[in-house]
């Protein structure tokens, strides 16, 4: 046994065990030890990005230009769906900490988050039949779009406060968790070039004029990789790192806010990530 132990311990340092003579891996092995383990974990990152940036890039041109809904009625929904974003993800971060399955604590609540997301985005572009009239007001349309406006958000934390809380337990080597992060990082940047590339494109290709029709079309595209990505994070990530019971203390919404009122640094970096996330959406929205 002791002997497994310091074999396993080599692994964990980059050295392999041959009939007792240990071979440090070269660097290019390693590399593609991390790639083998981690590639299936971001791609599920390119699925997302093409719900996120769908939903962020091009949702306001739909409600407006298609829809012919007010602005100003869609900037009232927009903030009211960031008020309840603020309730809905610490909540949501509570319920996954607390998740104890077979599958994980985390991977069960991505393929669920994605499917639930998927059906929300294909629905939130996809008018089920109201009449659209840039003259009268249709309060039935009206109310269709802010439900969904707000069921995309609660969707969508689904999915990712699960996915990017998941790297602490896919490996306990500091080094390598830095680099597991990196994956999703940069597939995400795929899922955001393809929604600026081929949107416009694929508007004309399904809708021949018609945006309703390639909205429509082009959500229900993007819902199933979203969904075809989060199912190859499902299939090929392991939960490997869990705390030992004696250790895990229980996490509650309440002490999330105690936490965050008696913690001087993290009220500072709060408030860093307020002023740059009101800058970064008033630009966006502008844009």
């Amino acid at each position: 046994q002791r002997q497994m132990c310091i074999r396993d311990s080599y692994n964990c340092f980059g050295l392999l065990d041959f009939g007792g003579k240990r071979m440090e891996k070269t660097k290019s092995e390693r590399n593609a030890y991390i790639l083998r383990k981690y590639l299936g974990y971001g791609v599920g990152a390119i699925g997302m990005d093409l719900s996120y940036g769908l939903f962020n890039s091009f949702l306001n041109n739909y409600l407006t230009n298609v829809l012919l809904i007010a602005p100003f009625y869609v900037g009232v929904v927009a903030f009211c769906a960031r008020i309840w974003d603020g309730i809905n993800d610490p909540m949501m971060g509570t319920i996954v900490d607390n998740t104890h399955t077979r599958a994980g604590k985390f991977r069960p609540w991505i393929l669920t988050g994605s499917l639930l997301n998927a059906v929300v985005l294909f629905f939130l572009f996809t008018n089920p039949g109201f009449s659209v009239s840039g003259s009268a007001v249709n309060i039935g349309l009206y109310v269709y779009v802010a439900v969904m406006y707000v069921l995309w958000g609660m969707s969508y934390t689904i999915v990712d406060i699960p996915y990017w809380s998941m790297v602490p337990v896919l490996t306990s080597d500091p080094q390598e968790r830095n680099l597991a992060a990196t994956f999703p990082r940069f597939f995400s940047g795929f899922g955001q070039i393809i929604i600026v590339v081929l949107t416009v494109p694929m508007l004309n290709l399904f809708g021949k004029g018609n945006d309703a029709i390639g909205f429509s079309y082009w959500s229900a595209i993007c819902g199933v990789l979203l969904v075809l990505g989060c199912l190859v994070t499902f299939f090929t990530t392991k939960e490997t790192v869990h705390p030992k019971p004696e250790h895990q203390e229980k996490f509650t919404l309440k002490r999330a806010f105690l936490t965050i009122k008696n913690n001087d640094q993290l009220l500072i970096f709060i408030l860093t990530a307020i002023c740059f996330n009101t800058g970064w959406y008033l630009t966006n929205g502008l844009g």
